[in-house]
């Protein structure tokens, strides 16, 4: 087989030694699985680009509230955040170069309203910075 280019959410990743066809869709997801499989290490630097691609790391804010995604209105709810260790080493380095110290995953439920949402993202320990928050319908399970 030769190398290709594997396309996910807009994003071209080089594929070693896999040849895909077919759409990367719902309706395609064997073919999906078929080609994360087939990619194996490669798959963890795919999601590690993409969430590069997603938030530059010279995006880091000196708070939650700085960020420009956190919603004004987010009402937070009591026993409604998790704080995990990180397991992406490549983003852990990455981070690490821009503001040394230990970093953590944070899941936040809470209102915008009367709407459900979870904000995640990336919380620097001492400091309070904070990396790639997104906001997500519903509320995140632990």
């Amino acid at each position: 087989m030769s190398g290709g280019t594997l396309v996910i959410a807009g994003v071209a990743v080089s594929v070693k030694g896999v040849v895909l066809g077919g759409a990367m869709t719902a309706a395609g997801g064997a073919i999906a699985s078929r080609a994360v499989a087939a990619m194996g290490d490669d798959w963890d630097m795919y999601a590690f680009y993409r969430s590069a691609e997603s938030s530059n790391i010279s995006n880091i804010y000196s708070s939650i509230k700085n960020a420009p995604t956190y919603p004004k209105n987010f009402e937070p709810i009591k026993n409604g955040i998790k704080k995990v260790n990180m397991n992406n080493f490549q983003l852990i380095e990455k981070l690490r170069s821009a503001v040394p110290g230990k970093w953590k995953k944070v899941y936040n439920n809470g209102y915008v309203g009367n709407k459900k949402v979870s904000i995640h993202y990336f919380e620097h320990e001492k400091t309070g910075k904070v990396f790639s928050v997104k906001v997500h319908n519903g509320w995140s399970t632990w």
